[in-house]
Parts: C-alpha cells; sequence; structure tokens
C-alpha cells in the first residue's frame, strides 16, 4: 500500500524489481513463471493494482498462486496480465485474506499417494527451512471424500485432520489412487542452510 507521501513510482519500481528477482529464481525450473514474472515487472496497470495493497500482497508468489487458483494457469504472461486486469476485483478480494506458508503441513496430502505406493519402508528427506513438518505425514489424518486414511489406533497419536478434495476433471481426480493405507517409514531427516537434522 502506497503511504502518504511516498513516491507511486518508487513502489511501483520496488514490487518490479521483486518480480524480477522472482523471475531470476525461477529460471532453469519454469519457464512460464519466469515469463509472468518479466511482464508483470513491465506492466504498469498491474504493478499499480499491487501498490493499493499492503506490502506482504507484493510477494509474486501470493498473486501468482491466486491467479491460479481463481482461474487455473496461464498459457503466457500476456495472457495472465490480461486476467489480472479484466478480473482485479475479485483478485485484490482473495489476496486480502490469503498468505502464502511454505510451511504447510496439508500439503503431505498430495505426497501420501505417492509414498504409499513406493518400497516400504520409506526413508524421509526434506531440504529448506520447512521445520521438518513435512517430515510427519504418518502422523497426520486425511480425508480424501469418504476415504480415510490415518494413524493407527494402536500408535496413540492424537492426529491433525487435513480435507482433501481435487476439482472436477482434474488430471489429479482421474490419475491418482487414494492411498489404502500410511506408508510404513524407516527414518527421517531434514537439511537447511547451516543444520541437518536426522532421526
Amino acid at each position: 500500500m502506497i503511504e502518504p507521501g511516498a513516491d507511486p513510482t518508487d513502489v511501483r519500481d520496488r514490487i518490479a524489481r521483486g518480480f524480477e528477482r522472482f523471475a531470476l529464481d525461477a529460471a532453469g525450473r519454469s519457464p512460464l513463471y519466469v515469463e509472468i514474472a518479466r511482464t508483470v515487472a513491465a506492466t504498469d496497470r498491474v504493478l499499480t493494482f499491487l501498490a493499493t495493497m499492503p506490502e506482504p500482497k507484493w510477494q509474486p508468489n501470493v498473486l501468482l498462486a491466486v491467479v491460479r487458483y481463481l482461474y487455473g494457469t496461464p498459457g503466457s504472461g500476456g495472457e495472465f496480465v490480461a486476467v489480472v486486469e479484466r478480473r482485479a476485483d475479485e483478485i485484490a478480494e482473495v489476496m486480502a485474506v490469503r498468505s502464502t506458508q511454505t510451511n504447510e503441513p496439508a500439503r503431505c496430502a498430495m505426497l501420501l499417494p505417492v509414498l504409499a505406493r513406493l518400497p516400504q519402508p520409506v526413508a524421509l528427506l526434506e531440504v529448506g527451512a520447512a521445520a521438518g513438518l513435512c517430515l510427519l505425514p504418518d502422523y497426520y489424518t486425511y480425508g480424501y471424500g469418504e476415504h480415510v486414511v490415518g494413524p493407527s489406533a494402536h500408535s496413540g497419536v492424537k492426529s491433525p485432520i487435513f480435507s482433501c478434495r481435487a476439482g472436477p476433471g482434474s488430471r489429479v481426480a482421474s490419475r491418482t489412487r487414494r492411498p489404502p493405507r500410511e506408508p510404513e517409514r524407516r527414518g527421517r531427516g531434514s537439511l537447511a542452510r547451516g543444520a541437518g537434522v536426522a532421526r
């Protein structure tokens, strides 16, 4: 949000630099995100739109996630910008109440079907600063519609429940089999800059 007395051009420049940095980080991993971030950084109308919001909402991940959540994955940077310009009010409404959270253990709901199909037991290694929360898929309960998977009753673990839903016609719904049980874990560990933990 542009503070009283602040130069709007300076604010837009800061936001643009953030998207340019994001493009550099995404290089070699996601050509589409590189294109989108560079297009946003060069589009005054989108930068002005973002400048009306509080500074935490200037993170590229927030805008990218909300547009994908509401309208799916755009095919190009130009398509992304067109969606933002056409649907700015709807996007702003969702951005106001959403934030990114890299330490979200509910993402384990997407990993569990894959882990359960691997030869058992498995050892888990998490790389990055996610506090080890994604190393504990066998400590959570997942509700895939009416199909529920969770720790066995004798484990004594009272686990949080993550409800999961795949959109109609999505590749997740059509190609991913629901896990019959929790994966059997042999070990877990994490690696982060300056620290390593294993157990």
